[in-house]
């Protein structure tokens, strides 16, 4: 028994010296293919690993990839942050220069599935805090949010993330591109604010359009995807890390299996409207939107919030394409330190317009990500702030993971 008992200890601590070790800049893994920057005070830099786009790229299809964020103070104790905002540059994978921005078809900052899930950190804010899997979902014509000035989603800074992005090529057919996303994740450090912060959270909204007659009967470009910063859209529930995020032909559970968020757009002008489910805000009480903006693919005009119980528009966001290419040039976005009502005993409607100006059909979706006011926002307790203690169950549950792996 004496022999197996410090057999154990002994294993015990290399691990934990492993793990220190891991801490301070220690590789004890095949590397990763990505790189992490933090500066230890108000953001995490993120490049992300090449991509190499040989053709064409049509949305959903192009190379794609996932770089873990283990720590947002990774020398500091855990401690109440608040994440403002999310940009990314698209660089030249080898000069690392900046160049064209089209060639990036989304990108995702997430809840590490590993590691962490909604329910797990909503516990820790007493569940007064309403996160899904995703902060902030960067497109085509909008790759930098930033939240109004003292908003912000709170996050302890030891929780596990993850930034998913992925690769798109609409015109290039001439050369071979090779880039990487370079990507800031913006936060403050409550401790460091000057004025208490408020809390949002982040709910996205879906056009659909009947799935018969779509044009993507037997397409697959979102078929069944396991990370939930890889799909077109968000999982389809946040009771278990392993939920499917989207389903064969961009079907969601939720909608019905009759519909789909991605659909052929016919030449000419088109407008598309879809009532909001119930379960897609998921409100108890009314709140305040705070910022908002949307993914439209080319040819999107706009996407509009409409109040069908009011009978009034609450919000709506412009998009603009190229002139000399096929892509999305910028898309708006939605700010306002007073707030929109938004309210669970009204019906919300989405509005969305496409002018497709060529002679083919064209795809497109319509999704409007919406931050909302948290109306009963606890402070995390203070058993979730104990330096250590929780942060090396994490790095240690880590470790085990994928500390040996070849």
């Amino acid at each position: 028994m004496r022999y197996w008992r410090k057999v154990t200890i002994l294993v015990l601590a290399a691990t934990v010296l492993l793990l220190l070790a891991r801490q301070n800049g220690w590789s004890f893994t095949r590397p990763r293919r990505g790189e992490t920057y933090a500066n230890g005070r108000d953001r995490v830099e993120v490049i992300s690993q090449p991509y190499t786009l040989d053709r064409l790229y049509m949305s959903m299809t192009g190379p794609c990839g996932n770089h873990p964020v283990d720590c947002l103070l990774p020398h500091e104790k855990s401690q109440l942050v608040w994440l403002t905002g999310l940009q990314t540059e698209v660089l030249d994978a080898d000069s690392r220069q900046v160049i064209s921005p089209e060639f990036c078809c989304h990108a995702n900052l997430t809840f590490d599935p590993q590691r962490m899930s909604p329910e797990r950190h909503n516990a820790e804010f007493d569940n007064s805090t309403h996160m899904d899997w995703r902060f902030f979902t960067l497109v085509p014509g909008r790759l930098h949010v930033s939240l109004p000035t003292g908003y912000g989603i709170p996050v302890l800074s030891d929780t596990p993330l993850d930034f998913f992005s992925m690769s798109l090529n609409l015109n290039v057919t001439d050369r071979t591109v090779k880039v990487r996303f370079k990507t800031t994740i913006d936060f403050v450090r409550d401790a460091d604010a000057t004025a208490s912060m408020k809390p949002l959270f982040r709910r996205a909204l879906y056009v659909v359009q009947p799935l018969a007659g779509s044009g993507m009967e037997h397409m697959k470009m979102c078929a069944s995807m396991s990370h939930p910063g890889e799909g077109c859209i968000d999982p389809l529930s946040t009771n278990t890390t392993g939920a499917v995020i989207s389903t064969k032909d961009g079907v969601q559970a939720q909608f019905g299996s009759d519909v789909t968020f991605h659909w052929m757009v016919p030449p000419g002008r088109h407008a598309y409207r879809s009532k909001v489910v119930a379960g897609q805000l998921n409100l108890s009480e009314p709140t305040t939107v705070h910022y908002a903006t949307a993914h439209l693919h080319p040819y999107g005009e706009s996407l509009e919030l409409y109040d069908l119980t009011a009978q009034r528009s609450v919000l709506k966001i412009d998009a603009r394409d190229y002139s000399d290419k096929v892509g999305v040039a910028r898309m708006g976005e939605f700010q306002s330190e007073a707030g929109m009502l938004i309210t669970p005993a009204h019906q919300y409607e989405l509005r969305a317009e496409y002018n497709n100006t060529t002679s083919a059909p064209s795809d497109a979706m319509a999704i409007l990500y919406l931050y909302l006011l948290e109306r009963d926002f606890h402070r995390p307790a203070v058993k979730n702030l104990q330096a250590g203690g929780d942060s090396l169950l994490r790095h240690m549950e880590h470790f085990l993971r994928t500390g040996f792996a070849g």
